[in-house]
Parts: structure tokens; C-alpha cells; sequence
């Protein structure tokens, strides 16, 4: 029985109070009514990248755009949503490039066929730990 407006202003609000399943809920239902209605497709968008749908967000971005290419609002939350898209690939990206075989980070103790107290350690590959030995030191308090 509400109009889009009312529907799309009582999703504002629970967006503001961090409802936003609610918020969505308002915005469907505005959209419903009226599916090019572009403050609640705007809204809609805003919560969805808020929420970490960023894909969906562009989407209703650039349907906005398609019916209205001037418009400002959805041009900059559309710039906003494709820079978060590229600084999460650029984090996801950096985290694979870090991401270290714990194989290669654990030292290797071997045992001299002569000697059973020799004990060496052969130093990590990836130069992520360059003192084993002080490094226990630290920790456990051994190995002064």
C-alpha cells in the first residue's frame, strides 16, 4: 500500500541504523512498484556494496547511468564501487604473492653420521626468518 518514496525513505532509515536485510527488503519492495525508481535503485546499490556485494552494486550503478547518464550521484558511487573492486583484487593479489610454503619457513635439523650432537640448520628459503636461534632466544629464553 506504500508508495516508492515511502518505501525507499523507510530503507534509508534502517540503512542508517545498520538494518540493511531490511533496508533491501523496503528497496525490492519500492522497486516492485516501480523497477527505474533510481533513489531506491541508488539505495539499493549503496547498501549492496556496503555489504560487500560490489558486482551487484556496479550493476544497478550502470543500470542508473543507462537511464540517466548525468546523473552525478550514481557516477561517483559507480567510481567508488570499481576502486574498491580493484583495491580488493590489489589485496587478494598481495596475499598470494605472500603467502609462504610453511615447508620452505621450517628449519631442517640433520644429524651427522660422526657426530650425533651436531645439529645444523639450513636457512629458510624465502629470507622470511634470517636468525632462527635469536629467535628462540626471544620466545623461550634459551639457546644464549
Amino acid at each position: 500500500p506504500y508508495s516508492p518514496e515511502i518505501l525507499t525513505n523507510l530503507g534509508s532509515a534502517l540503512t542508517k541504523q545498520g538494518k540493511f536485510d531490511e533496508a533491501l527488503q523496503n528497496y525490492n519492495l519500492a522497486l516492485k512498484k516501480d523497477p527505474e525508481f533510481v533513489s531506491a535503485l541508488n539505495n539499493k546499490a549503496n547498501v549492496l556494496a556496503e555489504t560487500g556485494n560490489l558486482q551487484q552494486a556496479v550493476i544497478l550503478y550502470n543500470k542508473i547511468l543507462a537511464q540517466d547518464p548525468q546523473n552525478q550521484l550514481a557516477k561517483q558511487n559507480l567510481q567508488k564501487a570499481n576502486e574498491e573492486v580493484i583495491q580488493y583484487a590489489k589485496i587478494q593479489a598481495a596475499k598470494e604473492s605472500a603467502s609462504v610454503n610453511l615447508d620452505d619457513s621450517i628449519p631442517k635439523i640433520e644429524s651427522s653420521k660422526t657426530n650425533h650432537d651436531k645439529v645444523s640448520f639450513d636457512a629458510p628459503k624465502t629470507g622470511i626468518i634470517e636468525n632462527i636461534g635469536s629467535i628462540f632466544a626471544g620466545i623461550f629464553g634459551f639457546l644464549k
